[in-house]
């Protein structure tokens, strides 16, 4: 499914593809798996429509600003900045879904 399906407030969103002769400088530092990203937004956002929390939506906002700048600035790297905002917004959804769960 398509991300701009997912979250129409991101616009479309498209990830800079590599060609073979970028993919060495690449490797020097693990890329961000986007697939990951977009399917912890999709978690995220369906938990928020369940119950409105302060903090789901600050750390979704701070994924998605760094995600759009990446779009925004591929000559520039966000990828510390994205896995950072991904593991907390991970952390918060794995918490709200063991409160669910409890």
């Amino acid at each position: 499914m398509e991300a701009r399906l997912l979250f129409p407030f991101l616009g479309s969103m498209s990830f800079p593809s590599y060609g073979k002769e970028s993919i060495m400088p690449t490797l020097a530092h693990l890329a961000v798996d986007m697939s990951h990203v977009t399917e912890i937004l999709e978690v995220a956002h369906k938990i928020l429509r369940r119950n409105r929390d302060h903090d789901l939506v600050q750390k979704i906002m701070i994924l998605q600003g760094y995600v759009e700048l990446s779009r925004m600035n591929p000559e520039r790297s966000y990828d510390h900045s994205i896995r950072k905002a991904f593991a907390d917004l991970t952390m918060l959804v794995n918490n709200q879904l063991k409160g669910e769960l409890a």
